[in-house]
């Protein structure tokens, strides 16, 4: 791995880190799972602490810091849940090889988010229940200022009307009905 690319992967670490606090534990993504990840992958895993109650599953290396619009993303859930590595190794491929992603993209997951959740999708939103500065890494060593998206797991019928509504009118609606978003069990709100 080249010199550049290990600071960048230190940087994107060191961001999450002055938003969450803990350190984190890295889950490695194996090279065959899905193929054509990029080098030096990891999820990274915060538990809760004092100030936030959440497990937080974090990409670092998605991006690779000289290409355009460089990316990383984040799930959160209730309890700890390894499942998201994969979760999330499948939305970096999908990155890397099919489309790049940005912000209101809208991933299937191809299972349930958690066991037994209605959730079988991911919206890629500003990271609205986080500090607004965590969105937004400032340049990187080759220059790049990397976005932090939070993926927000949806339902099926929500992934729908996203499509045929907007994502801007999903996320009005999410908001009035104040959806508990932690919650894998939680009914559809369309």
């Amino acid at each position: 791995m080249s010199e550049n690319r290990q600071h960048h992967l230190l940087h994107v670490l060191e961001h999450y880190r002055r938003f969450w606090g803990a350190v984190p534990n890295v889950l490695n993504v194996e090279r065959g799972m899905p193929p054509q990840l990029p080098e030096g992958l990891a999820v990274l895993e915060f538990a809760p602490t004092e100030s936030r109650s959440v497990w937080s599953y974090a990409t670092c290396g998605m991006s690779t810091g000289d290409q355009f619009r460089p990316l990383e993303i984040f799930v959160v859930t209730r309890e700890p849940d390894r499942s998201q590595r994969d979760i999330l190794a499948m939305a970096v491929h999908y990155h890397h090889n099919v489309v790049r992603l940005d912000l209101h993209h809208r991933l299937r997951f191809g299972r349930a988010w958690q066991p037994d959740s209605t959730c079988s999708h991911g919206f890629l939103t500003r990271p609205h229940l986080e500090n607004p500065d965590l969105e937004w890494m400032p340049s990187t060593p080759a220059g790049a200022t990397v976005r932090f998206l939070w993926m927000l797991p949806l339902t099926e019928n929500e992934s729908r009307f996203a499509r045929e509504y907007g994502p801007q009118e999903l996320e009005r609606r999410m908001e009035r009905a104040s959806v508990d978003f932690l919650n894998p069990r939680r009914a559809s709100l369309l």
